[in-house]
């Protein structure tokens, strides 16, 4: 990074750069959807998405409600991507300031990320295990992560922030924390297994838990990207025909505010309902998930529910009795979510960023 003598004046850009889509998942794109509209209502930063995805019409709902200017880049970043650098050079040419350039996707080297440190205060988000990057500050909001975990080339220059409170998860989320209530009468369950499900854990839930769900209100959540949902739509009119199957929501906010306790996969929206208090049951759709998953049963905010072998199916049922029927696990799990989910998750972001460009 060069040096930035700006005063706080002085305008600043913040560029989001992150891939969605099939291969790419949802969850990139909902991490700077929550970033960028924190920027937006929260400070005077101006905040540019600049994204690469799929035709989806799911995609142009979520770009609807992102508060910043919408750029489409004509190639994913794990492709030679020149493009988003000529695009923000050009930017800082035309108008000047600070500029801050924040990566959010499955696949950059640390070469590349390292081209932008010319232009200003770059930030890698790295949410797998301990990728080192060429940036001024390496996020990791993984709340198990730790700064040990990194070995940095220049440790003076980047600074590290992982676990420590960091989040991405959206305000209305914890504004929905008095809307949650237990009912034994009116036992209500979310299902959602993610935006990809690959080996479809949904239609697996519903065919071997169906005796479990038989008075119980269900809601099925089949993402963007999953493989057959018209096998989970058959799957469910046999085994569970009172379920309501909703196909690519924008997003899960009234779904969550509605339900009492989910079956979720370990990505985003576990953090969600975890922070929104829904007690809920992980289920470990791929291999990666796994570390969220167990650390939040450690942490007791999670029950343990099934993994990608899909077996075990007797267990996952023996774990959706207890939370529909038992206030007292009810209660547990929501209060130690709570404990695992400040309010204010990206604060210590912002605060490393105005540290880097000399903003108070």
């Amino acid at each position: 990074m060069s040096e930035v003598n700006e005063k706080s004046d002085m305008p600043v850009s913040i560029y989001l750069r992150c891939d969605v889509g099939g291969y790419h998942g949802l969850g990139h794109l909902a991490r700077m959807q929550v970033l960028a509209n924190y920027l937006a209502n929260s400070t005077s930063f101006k905040p540019v998405l600049i994204f690469a995805a799929e035709k989806s019409e799911v995609i142009q709902a979520k770009l609807a409600t992102i508060n910043a200017k919408i750029v489409q880049a004509p190639t994913y970043l794990h492709q030679e991507d020149s493009w988003t650098y000529d695009f923000i050079a050009g930017c800082k040419n035309e108008k000047g300031g600070s500029i801050v350039t924040v990566f959010d996707q499955k696949d950059i080297s640390s070469g590349f990320v390292g081209e932008f440190n010319e232009l200003g205060v770059t930030v890698c988000l790295d949410d797998e295990k301990y990728r080192s990057f060429d940036c001024d500050i390496l996020v990791n909001p993984n709340p198990w992560s730790a700064r040990c975990g990194y070995q940095i080339a220049q440790p003076e220059k980047t600074e590290i922030i992982a676990g420590e409170g960091c989040h991405f998860v959206d305000q209305q989320y914890f504004d929905q924390r008095q809307l949650q209530r237990y009912s034994a009468q009116h036992p209500h369950i979310l299902i959602t297994m993610g935006g990809e499900d690959p080996l479809n854990h949904t239609s697996w839930i519903l065919k071997n838990c169906a005796g479990v769900l038989i008075d119980v209100k269900v809601d099925v959540v089949v993402g963007p990207s999953h493989p057959d949902a018209r096998q989970v739509e058959a799957d469910a009119k046999q085994y569970v025909p009172h379920a309501t199957l909703h196909f690519s929501p924008p997003d899960l906010k009234q779904l969550v505010a509605g339900t009492s306790c989910a079956i979720t996969a370990g990505g985003q929206t576990c953090y969600e309902l975890l922070a929104s208090g829904v007690p809920s049951i992980g289920v470990v759709v791929e291999e990666h998930q796994r570390s969220l998953v167990d650390f939040f049963v450690g942490e007791g905010a999670l029950l343990y529910g099934a993994d990608h072998s899909l077996t075990g199916a007797d267990i996952l049922c023996d774990r959706m009795r207890s939370l529909l029927e038992s206030q007292d696990v009810w209660c547990s799990l929501r209060n130690a979510g709570y404990r695992c989910f400040p309010d204010d998750g990206i604060k210590p972001l912002l605060d490393a960023i105005k540290r880097k460009i000399g903003v108070t």
